[in-house]
């Protein structure tokens, strides 16, 4: 017999049990795809690579003060004026110098100014990078992106192009 009186829930001994869920406050998805006539999935020298970056806001309440920065990859230069928001050009999305929490290492990296999201929303950035020479002793461009909100590091998401292959998967 099931006493009437007790919630519904996890108990044990008249404890609740802690359970952790892994929750992030703000989700990453990133794409890349190449403009090279043989597949997206590949590219050549000379061929331009973009990369598409979802955050959503997985919270209930509005997150401000997000910033969302990728290092442009080895083997390739940032195409001017290639950054957006949604469907606005960001102009101020331009590669400057970020130092890496993780490494202390020094990047160049596109950085969209800071933004806010609403409960539940998510949006879209975007830039290109043209591929100018193959990334010494790879047969892939890596690429990552980061997310940030209150000065921490918080997520990052990852695509990789191949060098024709360029993850996208490689480059010939």
């Amino acid at each position: 017999n099931m006493d009437e009186t007790q919630p519904a829930g996890l108990f044990f001994n008249g404890d609740v049990e802690d359970h952790y869920l892994n929750f992030s406050v703000l989700e990453l998805t990133k794409t890349a795809e190449s403009n090279n006539s043989i597949s997206s999935s590949v590219a050549d020298e000379g061929d331009t690579i973009t990369y598409k970056i979802q955050v959503k806001n997985n919270l209930l309440a509005p997150v401000d003060n997000i910033v969302l920065f990728d290092p442009v990859p080895e083997g390739t230069s940032y195409v001017q004026n290639s950054a957006y928001a949604g469907n606005s050009q960001v102009a101020g999305a331009q590669p400057q110098s970020v130092t890496m929490q993780s490494t202390g290492q020094s990047v160049q990296a596109v950085v969209w100014p800071s933004f806010s999201l609403a409960a539940g929303a998510s949006e879209t950035y975007v830039f290109k990078v043209v591929v100018t020479n193959r990334p010494v002793n790879s047969d892939s461009i890596f690429n990552i992106a980061y997310v940030t909100f209150n000065n921490d590091t918080i997520n990052s998401a990852a695509a990789n192009c191949s060098l024709a292959e360029i993850g996208l998967n490689s480059i010939r």
